[in-house]
């Protein structure tokens, strides 16, 4: 009896590996919760912003004008490249929100880069135009006129400065295009022309520079540039310098300046910019023999042994003496060393020159010996 119990009792079928993942699918999809819905992405054009932003300060701009007729545009406008700031940030705050998406409107920043290029230049027109009104004119002429007495009594308390100071000029203008010229402050340029040969080397030029600058600088004159150059009306042959001097260097010390300087080199009246350019006279005998000898331009050899150039007598007494004294001995030299390298031949070949010169003096004493038997 018991055993047929056992026998009808079900025996439940062990899980197999795929009935396990199945069930823990389903239970896997029931505990999930739903999926949120992704935020909606906005659209944002770059370059509207900007663009109001200009057309609203241009607006501003041209009425301040019309209340205020002295306004400095350009003081203004020379401020635009702050839209293309404001443009950079606008794409950059929207570049930073993952819910934006940027689209560039391509129309409102053309607009932009027109209307910035629209008002640059008719401020500029406005300002030139303004700069030349009879008003204007008149302040620049008389202002210059002012300042070219000052410089003239400033020449006057140094000394001898008609020694050296040829001619000057100057001219007289506003900050940058005249924008200024109602209300600004007026700026000087100098200009002044040196006597040729008062100096003899490009620092007894400047020293002399200086001497004019410390002059004038002391003056309230509003001194921006200085332009010195040496008077080239008669000169045909001569070293020649010429320095241009902004704000800052004008105050430099002799050195510096110095270091400014143009050199110009007069060769019968045609001007050069260096030394190894000035062409050379096939027809100088004493040109060709320290060329020959030395192979530099004499020019230049003088200036960097002397300091300076000499065009004339001093020139052809220094190519002289040159190629007498150094040229001279060199070639005095080779033909010595020529004469110890033959004397100093090797005895072999000594005894052959010899024997050469003895075979032909034997062969004549046969020859008479035999005609005499």
């Amino acid at each position: 009896m018991e055993n047929n119990f056992n026998q009808n009792i079900p025996v439940p079928e062990e899980p197999t590996q795929d009935t396990c993942q199945d069930a823990s699918q389903e239970t896997t999809a029931q505990a999930a919760p739903e999926t949120a819905p992704k935020p909606p992405v906005k659209v944002r054009r770059v370059g509207t912003f900007s663009l109001g932003l200009m057309l609203v300060a241009i607006g501003a701009i041209q009425l301040a004008r019309i209340f205020m007729p002295n306004v400095n545009v350009l003081s203004v406008v020379k401020y635009a490249p702050v839209v293309l700031i404001v443009l950079g940030i606008e794409v950059l705050i929207y570049a930073a929100r993952p819910d934006v998406k940027i689209k560039y409107d391509g129309i409102s920043i053309f607009l932009c880069i027109i209307i910035m290029l629209t008002a640059g230049a008719s401020g500029a027109v406005a300002a030139v135009v303004q700069a030349f009104t009879p008003e204007n004119v008149t302040k620049r002429v008389t202002t210059e006129e002012q300042y070219r007495q000052t410089i003239q009594e400033a020449l006057n308390n140094i000394p001898n400065a008609h020694d050296f100071v040829h001619d000057y000029s100057i001219d007289v203008g506003s900050e940058r295009w005249f924008m200024d010229m109602p209300v600004g402050t007026m700026h000087a340029t100098v200009y002044l022309t040196m006597n040729y040969g008062a100096q003899t080397t490009a620092e007894e030029f400047v020293r002399d520079c200086m001497k004019v600058m410390d002059a004038v600088n002391s003056t309230d004159i509003p001194v921006e540039y200085y332009r010195f150059d040496v008077d080239q009306s008669n000169l045909t042959d001569g070293e020649v310098w010429s320095v241009w001097l902004d704000e800052w260097e004008m105050h430099g010390n002799l050195q510096n300046i110095v270091a400014n300087v143009d050199t110009m080199y007069y060769v019968d009246g045609d001007a050069y910019t260096s030394l190894d350019d000035v062409p050379k006279k096939d027809d100088d005998e004493l040109l060709n023999r320290y060329m020959a000898a030395f192979g530099t331009n004499p020019l230049t050899d003088y200036q960097n042994e002397y300091g300076t150039v000499e065009f004339g007598d001093k020139l052809e007494e220094y190519m002289q003496n040159r190629v007498e004294n150094e040229a001279g001995q060199d070639l005095t030299d080779t033909d010595n060393a020529g004469k110890t390298a033959a004397s100093e031949e090797t005895p072999a070949a000594q005894d052959d020159v010899t024997m050469e010169a003895t075979e032909p003096a034997a062969g004549a004493a046969e020859a008479a010996s035999e005609n005499a038997n």
